[in-house]
């Protein structure tokens, strides 16, 4: 029976990265989540995405190596589709998916208690890829 994953707090100095494999086929993606220490040398190297969270309606589910799954906006279902025709594998820290979900819920309380988990996540990557917009009818 599928399951939605559910998020678990990560320690203060620590992050979720997302590790995406695409079938080379297909291009569907399979996840798996990693946690890391912001302070180790053995950080894995990642892409933090930016973008504008706009609707969060669910509009994809991808699969997770543990057998769950996660919803994904339109925005990240398209960045997915576009990074799958061109890449195998890829380390990214998505906030609307790294993130603690009861954390990622006070973005729309109080911006200013967010900032410190965006931070961490966008300080120690590699690349940032900005959405700017999404132009899908």
């Amino acid at each position: 029976m599928e399951r939605e994953y559910q998020t678990k707090p990560v320690s203060r100095g620590h992050i979720r990265v997302l590790n995406v494999e695409f079938s080379e086929q297909t291009h569907e993606a399979v996840i798996d989540f990693e946690t890391a220490a912001l302070d180790s040398p053995d950080l894995p190297s990642y892409t933090a995405i930016s973008y504008a969270w706009g609707d969060a309606t669910p509009h994809r589910k991808v699969a997770i190596k543990d057998g769950s799954f996660v919803w994904l906006s339109r925005t990240l279902s398209d960045l997915f589709s576009s990074l799958g025709a061109r890449l195998q594998s890829v380390s990214l820290w998505i906030d609307a998916l790294c993130i603690y979900s009861e954390q990622s819920s006070i973005k729309y309380l109080n911006n200013w208690l967010y900032g410190p988990y965006v931070f961490e996540g966008l300080d120690s990557c590699e690349n940032i890829i900005q959405i700017l917009s999404n132009t899908a009818a």
